[in-house]
């Protein structure tokens, strides 16, 4: 058992270290800390979605429900596609989230004005608000992947918490 514990999955290829994933196991659910693949020669060739896959076994065989991250910018289009979805878990967070989406340079209008609803019923403190606009940012993150927007143009935040809960 390694609860609270942080741990490390690690890639290599002979005397090369390719990669590496950062984790802690948390009550019943895995928290990944960092993954990284170290060369840039070697991004783009899986090994990103094998320690993810690696990560996965771990929860399975630890009877861990589901796995967060926090993920940066530029890797969320790999969470996305690999079933994490948006996991705001504060009515903070998930502000942040859809003043993100309001203030966007993209075509999506009627995600924007979701969000504007969801924003006020945030500011109030609905109890429902926080899983509304997770699901709202999910339906944002997917726009914008289909539709090729910039990371610029879709505003995303600094971090975006996400979780992958097996069924």
């Amino acid at each position: 058992d390694f609860d609270g514990v942080m741990n490390m999955i690690s890639l290599e290829r002979g005397t090369e270290s390719i990669g590496r994933e950062l984790f802690r196991k948390e009550k019943d659910f895995i928290k990944g800390i960092d993954i990284e693949i170290e060369n840039p020669a070697e991004k783009r060739k899986g090994f990103g979605s094998l320690l993810r896959a690696l990560s996965v076994m771990l929860m399975k065989e630890n009877k861990a429900k589901s796995i967060k991250i926090n993920s940066l910018p530029q890797a969320l289009k790999f969470h996305y596609a690999n079933g994490f979805r948006t996991d705001s878990g504060t009515v903070e967070n998930a502000t942040y989230c859809m003043r993100s989406i309001i203030q966007s340079n993209t075509p999506f209008d009627s995600l924007k004005k979701r969000a504007e609803k969801l924003h006020y019923r945030l500011s109030i403190k609905d109890k429902h608000a926080v899983k509304d606009a997770d699901l709202t940012y999910d339906d944002f993150l997917k726009s914008v992947f289909e539709n090729g927007i910039s990371f610029e143009d879709a505003n995303f935040p600094s971090t975006v918490n996400m979780q992958l809960t097996l069924k």
